[in-house]
């Protein structure tokens, strides 16, 4: 009995594990330099901390709620805009700044980069954020709007600096 309910237990645990999040990291160039400027969540605070130089930034995760959405049905189809917080990374001798998506209850998923006067939308796929096996996804920013798969930064196809190293180092959640 003991081992049934062992073995249960296991397979409950893998069964309902979650998938690891989704994750970004904006550059300003194929040598993966970070963006110029102060993150800051709110676009309030962009006079504040930015020059026109370095002007600050923000990135965003807007959605629609979707149907299957279990627990408040008057959410269900309104729009939602989050503030994301990045954690910082150290790959090829830079720290960084990482944007993780969850996964959620949404539909008509797109990230909203703010820098300054410019603006960059990248809509994301309905299926899934990500191939979630591939780690953090480097993505140079410019103005407009693009699916995901036009803005991703391919590290072995950019230009690359003298070093031998890897330009990124893929992050795999646990």
């Amino acid at each position: 009995m003991m081992r049934a309910c062992v073995l249960l237990s296991w397979l409950l645990v893998h069964t309902l594990q979650a998938r690891p999040d989704a994750s970004y990291i904006f550059v300003r160039d194929g040598l993966g330099r970070p963006l110029r400027g102060t993150y800051t969540d709110t676009i309030a605070a962009h006079q504040w901390l930015g020059t026109r130089r370095r002007p600050a930034w923000t990135v965003e995760l807007h959605f629609t709620v979707s149907k299957a959405y279990p627990y408040s049905a008057h959410e269900i189809g309104t729009h939602q805009c989050w503030s994301l917080t990045p954690d910082t990374v150290r790959s090829f001798g830079r720290h960084r700044q990482r944007f993780k998506v969850i996964d959620c209850w949404c539909v008509q998923k797109y990230l909203l980069v703010r820098r300054g006067q410019e603006t960059m939308r990248i809509d994301l796929p309905e299926d899934d954020v990500v191939d979630r096996d591939v780690g953090t996804v480097m993505i140079r920013f410019r103005p407009g709007r693009y699916a995901l798969a036009e803005v991703r930064v391919d590290p072995e196809q950019e230009e690359r600096p003298r070093s031998r190293a890897p330009l990124f180092h893929h992050h795999h959640a646990q």
